[in-house]
Parts: C-alpha cells; sequence; structure tokens
C-alpha cells in the first residue's frame, strides 16, 4: 500500500479503535481486531518497535480471553515472529514459529492459511539468516500444497514462488530462478499491481540475475525495475537486493 494511504489507514484505526474501546472496551475481540491491524499498519510503515509493542498486547490479551492454541491467539504469535524478522531479530522469529508448528498442525489442519502464513514467515526467517537449503525446501512444499488447495494464480502462491526463486538464486541454480521469476512477476503485476513490493522485489532480483550474466534478458521487465526504483510512496523496497 502506498504510504499516504498507510498514514490515512492509521488515522481511520485510531478513530475507530478510540470508538471501540470506549464503546466495547479494551478486551472486545472487534477491538483488538482493530488494535492487531493499527500494530501492522505500523509494520509497514516501518515503525517496528511501536508495532511490536501493540501485536504484543494484543497477543496477550487473545492468550488470556481466547486461550494460547485459538487462530487469532496463533496469527497474532505469526505477526510478532514477522517484526522480529524486520527488526533483524530472525532467531527470535525461528525459535517463536517453530514453537507453535505443532499446535497448528493439530487445531488448524496442514493445509490450513494459518498453517502456510506459519511456514511462510518460518522459511522468511531463514532467508533472514542466509539458510537458503532450508529455506528452500520449505518454500518448495509450500508452493506445492498452497497451489493444490489455493490455486496458482493467487497472491500467497505467487509470493511463496517469489521468495522460492531467490533461494534458487542463491543455491546458484540461476536459469531455475530466472525462470521462476520470468512466470510469476507478470502474474504478480497482474493480482497485487506493478507497484507492489513482492512485485517490485521480484522484479528487482531478475534485474540483478540480468545484471550479474550480463545478459539482455527481458528487456522489458529490467527497464520497469529500474524505472520504478528502489521506493514505492516513499516505502522502502529493495531494487537490486543481492542478499
Amino acid at each position: 500500500m502506498h504510504r499516504g494511504r498507510l498514514k490515512d489507514a492509521v488515522e481511520l484505526q485510531m478513530e475507530v479503535l478510540g470508538a471501540r474501546q470506549k464503546m466495547l472496551g479494551p478486551d472486545d475481540l472487534d477491538t483488538l481486531s482493530t488494535l492487531h491491524g493499527l500494530g501492522m499498519s505500523y509494520h509497514a510503515l516501518k515503525r517496528l518497535n511501536e508495532a511490536e509493542k501493540i501485536i504484543a498486547i494484543v497477543l496477550e490479551s487473545r492468550k488470556r480471553i481466547l486461550g494460547q492454541e485459538h487462530a487469532y491467539t496463533l496469527w497474532a504469535l505469526n505477526d510478532l515472529a514477522k517484526i522480529q524478522c524486520a527488526q533483524g531479530r530472525p532467531v527470535e522469529a525461528e525459535e517463536l514459529l517453530v514453537s507453535i508448528l505443532d499446535v497448528v498442525e493439530r487445531t488448524l489442519g496442514t493445509e490450513h492459511i494459518g498453517m502456510f502464513m506459519t511456514k511462510h514467515n518460518l522459511a522468511r526467517a531463514y532467508l533472514c539468516q542466509d539458510r537458503w537449503a532450508e529455506a528452500n525446501a520449505l518454500l518448495t512444499e509450500l508452493v506445492g500444497v498452497q497451489t493444490r488447495t489455493l490455486g496458482a494464480g493467487h497472491p500467497d502462491t505467487l509470493n511463496a514462488q517469489s521468495e522460492l526463486a531467490r533461494t534458487y538464486r542463491h543455491l546458484g541454480k540461476v536459469d531455475l530462478a530466472e525462470k521462476l521469476y520470468v512466470e510469476v512477476i507478470p502474474k504478480l503485476k497482474a493480482k497485487v499491481g506493478a507497484e507492489n513490493p513482492q512485485t517490485l522485489s521480484a522484479m528487482g532480483q531478475l534485474a540483478a540475475i540480468y545484471t550479474e550474466r550480463q545478459q539482455s534478458g527481458d528487456r522489458a521487465l529490467e527497464n520497469d525495475a529500474a524505472n520504478i526504483g528502489q521506493t514505492v510512496g516513499g516505502l522502502d523496497v529493495p531494487h537490486a537486493k543481492t542478499f
């Protein structure tokens, strides 16, 4: 989402939160849902410390009200791990996610969106630690089950494929990475938009492959990545990151 719209979203969420806290109380599930949304808006705006504090409040409240194994509690745990990863704390994120894998499988099942979210966030924690082989194995499994259950064109499937291509690149399987990026990028453009951070990240990775191999490749995609640049409406987005 564009930074300006994110700021608008935060203002609206703050207004709704105040009204719900007053009318329903701080522990009402709708109040906590609004608070959760506010925390993740802060995450998107890179206001990570504020995001962490808010999601931690939501998590503890949901544990107390709904229980430690409720789907909404597990959702908050996932988002806390996502924030920790963004803060440069992937080991803590990994530990948190590994600790709930069995619970997610037992309570939600192996093909529930909550399991997909948990495994994708765990793969990201591996990526942040340069553990490419482990991330590759997990993402390969995830792409397979998401393709079968959600469909090949679902945004979550496409995002997982983009991350999988990144692991191929760092494992030296550059041809596989290029092929997958070329396949995924047009679909991402169609599904989430050309200036979505997920699309830009994939385009930046593909442009980096072309640069590293000193080949022309698909000039349209490479020029798109160069023209859009490293930011989307002020949000920091990797262009040709090599990590």
